[in-house]
């Protein structure tokens, strides 16, 4: 049994310090030092139970005679009030009302239920969630949590206080990191699908790019190093992601496409370095699928890719009306191309070139041939190569609207 049991009425502790005497020399399950409340009560009465906690300051000890097991205060149903002191643990079925100057060491949240602040939260609190769905948690703990947490609120602010982001940093979840993270909305904590990543494998990059299946927002995936890519990287259909920073180069052995854009996709590269490491490929590097898009952005250098079959750069596949790439303050250099930069495998699928700003330097063995006529350049510059068209083996020179081009 614990040592307080709220029932009815009010509790109030003002400097009190309870220290946990009990030995659990059993398999029953470790009760709470106090609980606000009692287990009899039927889970549909316990919004309106009539008892009150109000913890104003003392502490909570727990570990004397050897017992490590975190106990604490349990909130079946009534009213509670965190006003301060120093407790290690809570378990509560019901919103609750908390100040933060109290130490909070670990709460566990029943199904939906919500801390309600009302200042600045000054410790770091570690909050287990059940799975979704579930009825109650009781005191023993879900883990790990399973379900989709899209949306879920476990604090929100007060008439007295509005939330900010150093509370939210004050927050840790017993969800998956890798899927979910913490945002403040609205005066809300509300968990939400991970939109940032930072990789350094293979692996973990194929893993962040699978994880916009099925979303509307963009994936931001930050490179850290060197990845080389020993397998083609592919963008499922319908997602959007940003890549940046660091080097993504091909490694000895891999002949095919670095990247492949699935149908409706779009990746965005923005500073970082996409490198060839002068291997002769077997295809192009960037192949794009019915509508899919690549946008080079700031700061991309594209370089040391070597191509003696034609296959182009960056291509369109069999599948390609649509395809789209934009180039937008990119550089490409040093590469080694047999004749063709952007070209696509059906003739009637044009790849769409949108050249707005960037560079294309010395790249190629024969000409800048593009097949097609999708090409429209606003800015930027191609220097060393030349720029045509291929129409049929007669070649046509491309005339920018703005921007540099000297063959």
């Amino acid at each position: 049994h614990e040592l307080v049991l709220v029932e009815n009425g009010t509790l109030t502790v003002e400097g009190a310090t309870f220290c946990d005497m009990y030995v659990d020399n059993s398999n029953s399950p470790i009760r709470p030092i106090m609980t606000n409340n009692d287990n009899s009560i039927r889970l549909q009465q316990l919004e309106s139970a009539s008892s009150t906690l109000y913890f104003n300051s003392g502490s909570i000890i727990v570990g004397r005679l050897g017992v490590t097991t975190v106990r604490g205060i349990e909130n079946e149903g009534g009213q509670m009030y965190l006003n301060g002191g120093d407790i290690p643990y809570v378990s509560t079925d019901c919103d609750f009302i908390i100040n933060g100057k109290v130490k909070l060491d670990k709460l566990i949240l029943g199904l939906n239920k919500k801390m309600i602040v009302t200042s600045a939260i000054e410790n770091p609190i570690s909050i287990t969630l059940p799975s979704i769905p579930e009825t109650r948690l009781s005191i023993t703990e879900a883990q790990p949590p399973t379900g989709n947490f899209d949306g879920y609120v476990v604090a929100t602010g007060s008439d007295k206080y509005t939330l900010a982001q150093s509370d939210i940093d004050n927050i840790t979840l017993n969800v998956d990191a890798e899927l979910w993270e913490l945002r403040l909305e609205d005066n809300k904590a509300v968990i939400r699908p991970k939109t940032s990543f930072k990789v350094s494998t293979l692996d973990d990059l194929q893993a962040a790019i699978d994880a916009a299946v099925g979303r509307s927002d963009t994936i931001n995936i930050e490179v850290d190093g060197t990845i080389e890519i020993s397998s083609p990287i592919v963008l499922p259909e319908g997602i959007n992601v940003k890549l940046t920073g660091g080097r993504l180069q091909r490694a000895e052995g891999h002949y095919t496409e670095m990247f492949y854009v699935d149908e409706l996709s779009t990746v965005t590269f923005e500073n970082i370095m996409i490198d060839g490491n002068y291997i002769t490929t077997e295809s192009s590097v960037f192949t794009i699928d019915y509508c899919g898009k690549i946008v080079f952005g700031t700061d991309v250098e594209v370089c040391g890719h070597k191509d003696s079959y034609g296959h182009g750069l960056i291509s369109a596949s069999e599948n390609g009306k649509g395809a789209t790439v934009i180039i937008d303050g990119a550089m490409f250099y040093g590469n080694e191309l047999a004749g063709r930069m952007f070209t696509h495998v059906d003739k009637y699928y044009n790849l769409e070139i949108d050249f707005k700003s960037g560079h294309i330097i010395d790249n190629m063995q024969l000409p800048c041939i593009l097949d097609g006529e999708d090409f429209k350049m606003t800015g930027g510059g191609i220097w060393g190569d030349g720029c045509y068209f291929d129409r049929g083996g007669e070649y046509t020179t491309v005339s920018p609207i703005y921007g540099h081009i000297e063959n």
